[in-house]
């Protein structure tokens, strides 16, 4: 999650805007004015509590979000009924720290906004992607994106991923040949039936509306799953297996 939270409980809030009396976890560094200056800029009134998240930007979002939703729950602030949305403007792309290179948000053949392709080559932190969610009381009940139909800027999003132009015909070939063709915009949506199942079910769990759920073992007991391999079955894959014997006790 963030890296860190600092909370700070408003109990007296200044109509000055600058003084007021404050309890909060970093008091060692910070006095009333400055605790003052933060509620006037949160829009803080007497009795609020101001939390700050920090961290890296998407897991101090996560934590942010999965926050609100745990508060929201336990002092009852969460509306009955159903509430939709859409999340548009995702980015196309993140930086993965470790490997210092920029990996695709949703999947490599997602379409750049026309209007941001532009940045693709040399500003590609600034590219967002032309995918949408649909949201319901704040869950992803479904997804999808406009595909890549151009061979350019395919390519150029190979690239930017990490692909030498050899690698990305290797792997891609039939896909980048098909580009010759004109092939047509193109798009979808998935949902998550289960998911979306469960909330028009007023539950919080999707284990009752899946088709066939897993135990705590991975065991799927309707159709008894995983189960033995025969021996036809390895040599077919041309599979080997060792079975280790137990050592018993002297």
């Amino acid at each position: 999650g963030a890296s860190g939270m600092v909370w700070v409980k408003c109990e007296e809030v200044g109509e000055d805007g600058k003084s007021g009396k404050f309890k909060s976890s970093v008091d060692k560094f910070f006095k009333a004015p400055d605790l003052a200056a933060w509620a006037k800029l949160c829009g803080a009134k007497t009795g609020d509590m101001i939390l700050v998240f920090w961290g890296d930007d998407n897991k101090a979002r996560d934590a942010m979000g999965k926050f609100r939703h745990e508060m929201g729950t336990r002092l009852g602030l969460r509306n009955k009924g159903f509430y939709g949305l859409w999340v548009v403007d995702f980015p196309l792309f993140e930086w993965d720290e470790d490997e210092k290179r920029w990996c695709a948000m949703h999947h490599p053949f997602t379409s750049p906004k026309p209007e941001d392709v532009k940045y693709l080559k040399d500003e590609p932190g600034k590219v967002r992607a032309n995918a949408y969610d649909m949201v319901i009381n704040g869950v992803e009940v479904g997804g999808g994106s406009i595909r890549i139909h151009d061979r350019d800027i395919q390519m150029t999003m190979f690239e930017k991923l990490g692909f030498t132009k050899e690698e990305a015909e290797k792997q891609f070939g039939f896909l980048m040949g098909a580009f010759e063709y004109g092939a047509p915009p193109h798009g979808g949506l998935a949902f998550g039936f289960d998911r979306l199942c469960s909330i028009l079910g007023n539950e919080t769990s999707i284990r009752n509306f899946i088709a066939f759920p897993k135990n705590k073992m991975g065991r799927d007991l309707m159709i008894n799953a995983p189960s033995e391999i025969t021996g036809k079955q390895l040599e077919e894959l041309s599979i080997a297996v060792a079975i280790k014997e137990k050592k018993t006790a002297e």
